[in-house]
């Protein structure tokens, strides 16, 4: 009996041109990972929207295995079962099921839910027979999923068990796929394609354990949408969205959880089509000797070219940046987790800070699999991810992977990938060139005008002073600011002072609204950090 093991943590069904790498990330790629193609065509009878499903006919394996199952207090979940028959069946290997066929598979039969955690089992011979009596290797069989079963419903909410059971390609046996997921969000049948403006009606009522939901939306178009979504007695909920436009629609219900933010359903959604019964997944195996740093930096160069692509600005490699998600990533691997929010060291922005990084926006994105393109592609199709990936608001990337424990007792059993990407946008420190700076960032906003405001010297030489006196904390003299003002041939002049903890804060301020004609700029960084602001406008 081969035994393997395996979790997804989140998917891609790859469409269109706009999936495929550019040449850069593709050889960074190409010198870490194999990639192979699987086909699968699902039977479009076994649902026909989310929540409905064929009845499930446990065979003599599956029969034997889910009564122990269900004897152990297990809940068993037939679309459940059903589906992961069709993963069994299509999978390349029971050692690498791609995440991507697992999501394509799930939404196909009826099921919003994440991807569950996966056991694999081949057996020799004719199984099936032995289990229609009392033979010794079923017993076996089913002893040995149930402990894999209980061992992966550990600690969850809300556990649920299927058991898929077909031949093996190429040879006489059975490959039993065991699932396990944990159910976050109970929701009402809703539809797998509606017409373009239509509504999709989400019903639900979260798990113990889970608050605060809402919803993550990537419309066919692929903008991304934030929804926060009020919650009743019990953790009931009710949500409408509206298909904007013909392609496929991605939605996300989101809860807070053990760990922080957590998918609790993941439902692909034809606007104007259904869903496609066949797709085509890529299967990635690392080559031998692949470091966690080689997958980094494949991950890096996707992330770059994604940008890139998309006519955003690059983000720069921070090397301490990254040293904390390295942390968060090998902390995950340990421990066998996916999420945001540490048991040890809390969240994201807590990370960041303890390790003495200043920055005013901290994202971050994890994610478990088996390649860095698998992986990349789940993060784009998941919205919160991809709103990360894709932020105007960061300036800095660090990257960390780690490897899990291999799964499975033979060679050929894959290790897992733990990624954590954390974006970071470090406070703007010009230094002595901070006049000039603002002035420039300024005008390249709109902010100030020329020939309707222009800077003169002589009012940034006042400005300046005058702010050098605030920071040090000195009183300013108003007959030297009148002498000023006069020697440079006015007879007077508003001004305006500000303090903000960040630079950049100050060219968010809205005192520029009140500057045209003739201005002057001093910037003076205090002692606490904090930057103070003096402009002079002419009158």
């Amino acid at each position: 009996m081969r035994v393997s093991s395996a979790s997804v943590a989140l998917a891609l069904v790859c469409v269109g041109a706009g999936c495929a790498p550019g040449p850069r990330a593709r050889q960074a790629v190409a010198r870490i990972v194999e990639v192979r193609a699987v086909r699968a065509t699902v039977d479009p009878s076994v649902s026909d929207g989310y929540g409905h499903h064929a009845a499930f006919v446990a065979g003599p394996v599956e029969g034997a295995v889910l009564g122990r199952l269900e004897g152990a207090g297990l809940e068993h979940a037939p679309a459940l079962s059903a589906a992961l028959r069709d993963i069994g069946r299509f999978a390349p290997s029971r050692h690498r099921i791609p995440a991507a066929l697992v999501e394509g598979v799930l939404a196909r039969h009826g099921l919003p839910d994440p991807p569950p955690r996966l056991v694999v089992v081949e057996l020799d011979g004719d199984p099936g027979t032995e289990c229609k009596g009392a033979g010794t290797v079923c017993a076996d069989l089913a002893t040995s999923l149930e402990g894999a079963a209980r061992s992966h419903a550990a600690g969850l909410s809300k556990p649920v068990v299927g058991v898929g059971a077909v031949p093996l390609s190429g040879r006489k046996g059975l490959r039993i796929v065991l699932g396990v997921l944990d159910r976050g969000v109970e929701l009402e049948p809703f539809p797998r394609a509606v017409p373009v403006g239509a509504s999709v009606q989400l019903r639900g009522r979260l798990a113990p354990g889970r608050h605060r939901p809402s919803l993550e939306i990537v419309d066919p178009s692929g903008r991304i949408h934030t929804r926060s979504v009020g919650v009743g007695a019990g953790g009931v909920f009710a949500a409408d969205v509206v298909c904007p436009s013909r392609g496929i629609m991605r939605i996300e219900v989101l809860a807070v959880g053990a760990y922080g933010p957590e998918v609790v359903a993941n439902a692909p959604v034809g606007c104007g089509r259904d869903l496609p019964a066949s797709f085509t997944v890529e299967v990635e195996w690392l080559r031998p000797g692949t470091t966690p740093e080689e997958v980094a930096r494949a991950s890096a160069a996707l992330v770059a070219e994604e940008r890139r692509r998309r006519g955003l600005s690059a983000l720069t490699w921070d090397e301490d940046v990254a040293a904390v998600a390295r942390s968060h990533a090998a902390e995950m691997a340990t421990r066998g987790y996916v999420g945001h929010v540490s048991p040890v060291t809390g969240d994201a922005a807590s990370r960041v800070a303890r390790a003495g990084i200043s920055a005013r926006t901290v994202r971050e994105n994890v994610a478990r699999g088996y390649g860095p393109r698998e992986i990349h592609g789940s993060l784009l199709r998941s919205p919160g991810h991809r709103a990360n990936l894709l932020a105007d608001d960061v300036d800095r990337i660090g990257i960390g992977v780690a490897f899990g424990t291999r799964e499975g007792d033979d060679p050929g059993a894959p290790r897992p990938i733990y990624v954590v990407q954390v974006f970071v946008r470090r406070p703007l420190d010009p230094g002595r060139a901070a006049p000039s700076v603002l002035a420039r960032m300024l005008r390249e906003r709109g902010l100030v005008r020329a020939p309707a405001a222009v800077e003169d010297p002589a009012l940034s030489k006042l400005a300046a002073d005058d702010a050098e006196h605030v920071a040090a904390g000195r009183s300013l003299d108003p007959a030297r600011r009148t002498a000023a003002l006069a020697a440079a041939g006015y007879g007077g002049a508003s001004r305006i002072e500000a303090v903000a903890p960040a630079f950049e804060d100050l060219v968010e301020a809205s005192l520029w609204n009140d500057v045209a004609g003739r201005y002057g700029i001093g910037v003076v960084r205090r002692g606490d950090g904090a930057y103070v602001l003096v402009v002079y406008v002419a009158r």
